[in-house]
């Protein structure tokens, strides 16, 4: 059931933004190594959920089962990344920057590849929208070709070794936080399964003055007096005291600080700093968010970023 749903989503080319994780269930083990990226995409989707801790692949579902999955599988879709206009969390009715899904899809023996690459429309400097559109489609495509150029090499090893040829998964997806006429804030993730326990996903954030095409690191939301480094690790630090549980110990794979390259997207009042897989939690945590109000860094925002009561 859980590859029939994955299949009907990529033939009809729904894209669910999700982070695609490893589900934890007791009975992974009974679950084919090839269908185990079907199992993720329905857990990280809410179509289905397991029971009890098991997913219980071999069991016969109830018409009781059928109806929620079928439920989850309507919520899911109203989530999809449509192919038509995509406006961000807070454009307005008028403004004229949106951005698009561009699409690409294809299926072979041995790899399965679905890129939902974000594509801009509206900007004004029309050599800037072409180059932004460039990059993103360039950028993915680059990620799916390079998986692609093991391939061959791997099934031929599988091959010789007399083992299960696991088929290759690529996948793109991207959430829009912040979209307005001279800003853009999302973030696009990269998806590769090349076989193994589970697929591994990397987060890229672009923050982009869309007047200039220029990305906007996290220093320059600042001014240059003010010690930001300092206000956003004390208030990491303190979420990570009221959940030391969540983190790895303070050490080589803890919470250090943030780097000068720290990645972090906008949303309309909130700074949100977050951390790759494994980087200061475990992989079943995610990626680690923090949301930082913008009021609580106003001393030291540059005008444009400033929150006003």
């Amino acid at each position: 059931m859980a590859k029939a749903i994955q299949n009907c989503f990529t033939a009809k080319k729904i894209s669910v933004p999700m982070i695609m994780m490893l589900p934890v269930y007791d009975d992974m083990d009974s679950i084919p190594p090839a269908d185990v990226n079907a199992v993720a995409f329905v857990t990280n989707t809410d179509i289905m959920k397991g029971d009890n801790g098991y997913f219980r692949p071999q069991d016969t579902m109830t018409r009781a089962e059928l109806a929620q999955v079928l439920v989850n599988c309507s919520k899911a879709i109203k989530l999809q990344l449509p192919d038509g206009n995509l406006s961000g969390n807070d454009q307005e009715a008028g403004k004229t920057v949106s951005i698009n899904t561009r699409t690409i899809q294809n299926q072979s023996e041995n790899m399965k590849t679905s890129l939902m690459v974000p594509a801009i429309s509206g900007l004004e400097d029309q050599e800037v929208e072409s180059a932004l559109n460039d990059r993103w489609l360039g950028e993915a495509q680059e990620f799916a070709e390079g998986l692609a150029a093991g391939l061959e090499a791997y099934v031929e090893d599988r091959e010789n070794a007399g083992a299960p040829v696991f088929p290759y998964e690529v996948m793109t997806s991207y959430q829009v936080m912040t979209l307005e006429d001279s800003f853009l804030s999302m973030y696009i993730d990269y998806y590769q399964y090349t076989g193994g326990a589970h697929g591994m996903t990397e987060r890229i954030a672009y923050n982009i003055d869309l007047t200039t095409g220029a990305d906007i690191a996290l220093a320059d939301l600042f001014t240059t007096d003010y010690k930001y480094k300092e206000a956003i690790n004390q208030f990491i630090q303190k979420e990570i005291t009221n959940r030391p549980g969540d983190f790895f110990p303070s050490g080589d794979m803890g919470f250090n600080g943030i780097s000068d390259e720290q990645p972090f997207y906008l949303t309309d009042s909130k700074l949100v700093i977050y951390f790759s897989l494994y980087e200061i939690a475990p992989y079943a945590a995610g990626f680690p968010e923090f949301e930082i109000p913008l009021s609580y860094l106003n001393g030291g925002l540059k005008a444009p970023f400033i929150i006003t009561a």
